[in-house]
C-alpha cells in the first residue's frame, strides 16, 4: 500500500494499492498543470506583441512549469518513501513557492508598462472585449501581466477549462474513494 494523504501531523491516513492509478496521480496533476503553462507560453509567443513584458512572463511561466514538476515529482517521492520525504519535500515546496514570487515581483518590477489598448474595450474596469482584435492575451489595464480578450473566439472555452478542471479533479479527489 502507497500513502496518498497524510494528517496535519504527518501520519499517512489514507492508502491505495501499489497497481492503483491514483499512486501515478501526482505525476497526472503535474502534467495537467504543465500542459497548462505551456499553452499560455504558446498562446503568449503567438498573441502578444513582442515586448520586456512579454518576455518576462514568458521567463517566469517556463519557471513555474520546471517548478510545478518538480514538486509533483517530490510528492510521488514521498508517497513511494511512505512519507519518509513529505516534510523536505513541502519545506522545499514553501521556499521554492517563495522564490517564485520574490523572482516574480523582482522581475516584472523593471518591466516598463504596455500602452493600454483600446480603452473602449474594458468591460467594468474587469474584462477586455474586442472582436476587432485578434489577440487572444492584452496587457492588463491595472498591474503588471495579460488577460484573456473576450472578444476572441478561444477566450470563453480556455476560462471554461482552466476553471473547470480544477473543479473536476477537486471533486473527484472528493467523491473518489
Amino acid at each position: 500500500m502507497v500513502p496518498l494523504h497524510w494528517s496535519a501531523r504527518f501520519e499517512p491516513d489514507s492508502f491505495a494499492p501499489r497497481d492503483s492509478a491514483a499512486v501515478a496521480l501526482p505525476l497526472l496533476l503535474g502534467l495537467i498543470v504543465c500542459l497548462i503553462l505551456f499553452g499560455f507560453q504558446a498562446g503568449l509567443r503567438r498573441s502578444a506583441s513582442q515586448g520586456p513584458l512579454r518576455d518576462a512572463t514568458l521567463g517566469i511561466l517556463l519557471v513555474g512549469e520546471y517548478f510545478s514538476a518538480l514538486v509533483c515529482c517530490g510528492l510521488l517521492a514521498a508517497s513511494a518513501s511512505d512519507g519518509r520525504l513529505l516534510k523536505p519535500v513541502l519545506a522545499l515546496s514553501f521556499l521554492g513557492v517563495l522564490a517564485l514570487l520574490v523572482l516574480t515581483w523582482l522581475g516584472l518590477r523593471r518591466v516598463p508598462r504596455e500602452p493600454a489598448r483600446n480603452p473602449s474595450a474594458w468591460k467594468g474596469g474587469l474584462f477586455y472585449v474586442d472582436k476587432a482584435d485578434p489577440a487572444l492575451f492584452v496587457p492588463k489595464r491595472s498591474g503588471l501581466g495579460y488577460t484573456f480578450n473576450f472578444g476572441h473566439p478561444w477566450a470563453l472555452p480556455l476560462t471554461v477549462l482552466l476553471l473547470g478542471v480544477p473543479l473536476a479533479v477537486g471533486l473527484a479527489a472528493m467523491f473518489w474513494r
